[in-house]
């Protein structure tokens, strides 16, 4: 180093009055500023034109340099005076550059409100406090070692606090790439600008380069904050907050802050700012993006603050990273994240993101303009897929437009809140169920999943494979808004459609034919709609819980409207590829509640959707279909496919009162006639004598036998039955061959005839003692006997409805053959299904 530093500098030369009182200043630690009558505003004055400056104004950039350096002053080595409070310069004008590269400066500099034409260097120095506050700096001259820049500061170690703030004003780009700051970087009001020509020729122009930069205070870009081209803090490392509020970063052409892999000890806010003008005023200033903010990979130790910012992207037609609004895959926040009242225009990215706390985008807005990328995958405005949350996550009164929100595979550790949210997807329904408003697929929610007062819902949601505990939903979701109240009253009823949907599989089986006929459902260009106006398509296969709350659970409607959730599922999951699972973990869930009667209908209504499911197209199973659902309907119809065990009983009865009424008319017909041998031998002994002893036997002795071969019946027998045959009963003939556990004697005893045969009754022996309208009077439960009374009308007339005609046919043994096949049938579904052996999930 020259032993001074100027000539003009050194003992012998002339001082200006200016530079005097610099040095004076210098050694007192006192404020420099010129002495003019007016004070200048360097903001209406050109700075690169000298000659608009006054002369008081001006100062040496070497004579500064050699004051904070000590540099030698004097021939012998004697260093410039200055005091170690610091060198305080303010309205300054310094035409040259500030060239303080690799110097270690060994006092605090203060410039306040001062203007530097050609900018400064300070590339690889150590320094103390640096403060430049209110300054405007312009751009060094370009050289073939350096790059204009308004402040080159690569790699500075600064030991205090670095002040570019209240109005600071830099023309070019500010690098501070790799710099180390001991204390605060302070920014706030600070206007960082590329140049138009710059940002012309140079769309990745950084305003504010602080690339690897190490500050051991906190970073504050805030309170009227203005970058008009990136900040760059791509892998820095900040110990205190990162605090953003109230900034507008700007960037036409990409990304406006660039923070990712950053590390940060303690808060990251981009939130809004609130300013106190007065005792009794404040004022509030929102952080604003337009063009992408990266957060990707970073690491923030306390909060993610996002409390009413904006983000705009650059390109909203877009589908690269031009379209993303805030860029934060695989961030790591050990607290909280609130995105609460956020408003965006663009994609926002949580992709993989891990948070400590809880993870808030409460009454935000979240719109993109395409729907879909340029392979034709749907384009989330809200994507968070694979995110990680310590807590809960809120989505309470969100707005999501065009894209949807994505939380597929999330690991929540608390719940997931949705109320009073409105997704209003483009289109009309019916919705395409591959382009999700809400996708849940694969996520993993320890607690609750609350669906409550959902204000809009158009497009699918997606829950495929979801695990949660407990599933709150009021239907507001899934219902149309004019069917379900707010105030969730018993009052929801059904529009006609969306009836006709909830109550399809009550009206299977009265159209059986007409899905016999049936075979092939084509598929048109425009499909059939399958959900009422204001419904959505819910993907539930796979979809896990333990529990499911509804405000009406427990009312009688509630079964229908838990079908109707069940049916919102896409069509084809409703019919060529059915999904049981669904119905099934309801099933379970209401049975595991104690709600065993929806359990039941559910149960029902899902092997009703299932019986009718088609199966292919080939002839055999077209053929196994149509036998499916016959056989279906008869098992539905008795048992309820084994839900309704008790079913059976009224088909049983049914059956004994036509048994009941066709073996009487039988038996007063002489269509009922004895099994016994014995009794045909009888007849014959009688007609053919053989010895005029008595039998002496028993009551209930059976008859002797005799070698004899019985004789035909006559077609009017007139003797009478031996007193021990049991008489006929119809009634208790009509049981002993429908149930096949008993035997009363009847059956064994007695057997549907094609001949008129039997035996003569005494008077009086009907049950009602009166003619009926089969036309003669009728034996329900009396003597044995056989009619002798001519057959009158009839019913209106109709004497062959249970006349001698129809029994010569055989009908009442068809009827016997029923009972028995019938009996056995209903009889095993009832002690089945009452036992709980047969099978029902």
């Amino acid at each position: 180093m020259d032993k001074c530093i100027l000539p003009r500098f050194c003992a012998n030369a002339d001082l200006t009055e200016t530079e005097k009182r610099l040095i004076a200043c210098a050694e007192t630690g006192k404020k420099w500023t010129p002495q003019i009558d007016v004070p200048v505003d360097w903001r209406e004055l050109p700075l690169d034109d000298e000659s608009h400056w006054p002369s008081e104004c001006k100062l040496d950039a070497n004579f500064i340099r050699g004051l904070l350096i000590s540099a030698p002053w004097t021939e012998d080595g004697a260093p410039l005076p200055i005091s170690p409070k610091g060198l305080w310069i303010e309205n300054a004008y310094i035409a040259d550059t500030l060239d303080l590269q690799g110097c270690k400066v060994v006092a605090s500099l203060w410039m306040k409100n001062c203007a530097f034409a050609k900018g400064i260097r300070l590339r690889d120095a150590e320094t103390r406090t640096i403060g430049f506050n209110g300054s405007i700096v312009g751009k060094t001259p370009p050289s073939h070692d350096f790059d204009p820049h308004s402040i080159d500061a690569v790699r500075i170690r600064v030991r205090g606090k670095l002040y570019l703030a209240k109005g600071f004003i830099a023309q070019g780009e500010v690098n501070l790439a790799s710099a180390h700051i001991g204390g605060q970087m302070e920014c706030t009001s600070g206007r960082f600008n590329g140049s138009e020509e710059d940002l012309a020729r140079n769309k990745d122009l950084v305003a504010l380069r602080c690339d690897g930069i190490e500050v051991d205070d906190s970073v504050l870009l805030a309170d009227n904050f203005h970058a008009s081209a990136t900040v760059n803090f791509e892998g820095a490392r900040v110990n205190g907050s990162f605090i953003c509020s109230g900034g507008l970063f700007e960037n036409a052409g990409g990304t406006a802050l660039n923070c990712g892999a950053i590390r940060v000890g303690v808060d990251v806010k981009l939130n809004l700012c609130h300013r106190r003008t007065s005792p009794t005023d404040e004022t509030t200033k929102a952080f604003r993006a337009t063009g992408m903010v990266d957060l990707s990979d970073a690491k923030i130790e306390g909060q993610l603050d996002c409390d009413r910012g904006e983000f705009r992207c650059t390109d909203v037609r877009g589908t690269g990273s031009n379209a993303i609004a805030l860029h934060a895959d695989n961030i790591t926040v050990s607290g909280n994240a609130d995105l609460s009242g956020i408003n965006t225009t663009g994609i926002v990215r949580f992709r993989g993101a891990h948070i400590g706390g809880y993870f808030s985008c409460s009454y935000g807005c979240f719109e993109t303009i395409l729907a879909r990328d340029a392979d034709g995958r749907q384009l989330f405005a809200l994507q968070c897929s694979g995110i990680t949350v310590g807590d809960r996550i809120s989505i309470n009164h969100i707005r999501v437009g065009t894209g949807g929100a994505d939380f597929s595979r999330a690991a929540v550790s608390g719940a997931f809140y949705c109320r009073e949210a409105n997704f209003n997807f483009p289109g009309e329904p019916p919705y395409d169920p591959e382009f999700a408003a809400l996708r849940l697929s694969n996520a993993r929610i320890k607690t609750s999943l609350y669906f409550q007062n959902i204000d809009e819902f158009k497009g699918c949601l997606n829950l495929e494979h979801a695990e949660v505990s407990v599933i709150h939903d009021d239907g507001s979701l899934w219902l149309p808004s004019a069917l379900c109240s707010k105030n969730h009253t018993s009052e929801i009823s059904y529009s006609p459609e969306t009836q006709r949907e909830a109550n399809t599989h009550r009206r299977i089986y009265g159209k059986i034919r007409h899905l016999l006929t049936k075979q092939k459902r084509k598929e048109k260009k425009n499909k059939d709609r399958e959900h009422p106006v204001g419904t959505c398509v819910i993907k539930l296969d796979g979809f896990t819980y333990q529990r499911f709350i509804h405000p009406q659970l427990g009312e009688e409607r509630c079964s229908d409207l838990l079908i109707a959730w069940l049916k919102c599922q896409p069509r084809r999951c409703k019919s060529e590829d059915f999904k049981p699972q669904p119905w099934q973990q309801l099933i379970r869930v209401m049975r595991t509640m104690g709600h065993k009667e929806f359990s039941k209908r559910i149960a029902i209504a899902y092997h009703d959707l299932d019986l009718v499911r088609p199966y292919g197209n080939t002839l055999g199973l077209r053929i196994w279909r149509r036998w499916r659902i016959i056989f279906g309907a008869v098992f539905r119809a008795l048992v309820g496919y084994g839900y309704r065990p008790l079913w059976a009983l009224r088909a049983a009865l049914v059956f004994l009162a036509i048994g009941w009424a066709v073996f009487a008319a039988a038996g007063n017909l002489g269509f009922m006639a004895p099994r016994e041998d014995a009794m045909v031998a009888h007849y014959a002994e009688q007609e053919h004598p053989k010895s005029t002893e008595p039998m002496q036997q028993s009551k209930n002795s059976p008859p002797p036998q005799t070698a004899q071969a019985p004789s035909p019946l006559p077609a009017e027998p007139v003797a009478d039955l031996p007193a021990y045959y049991p008489h006929f009963n119809a009634f208790t003939y009509a049981v002993d061959v429908f149930i096949p556990m008993l035997d009363l004697g009847q059956e064994s005893a007695w057997e549907p005839s094609l001949e008129q045969r039997g035996h003569n009754r005494s008077d009086g022996a009907s049950l009602l003692g009166v003619h009926t309208w089969l036309g003669q009077e009728t034996v329900w439960g009396g003597a044995n006997s056989v009619c002798r009374t001519k057959p009158c009308g009839g019913l209106f007339g109709v004497t062959w409805l249970l006349g001698p005609t129809m029994f010569e046919f055989g009908w009442h043994r068809v009827l016997y053959w029923s009972e028995v096949v019938a009996g056995w049938i209903l009889v095993s579904l009832f002690i089945t299904g009452i036992s709980g052996i047969m099978k029902k999930d």
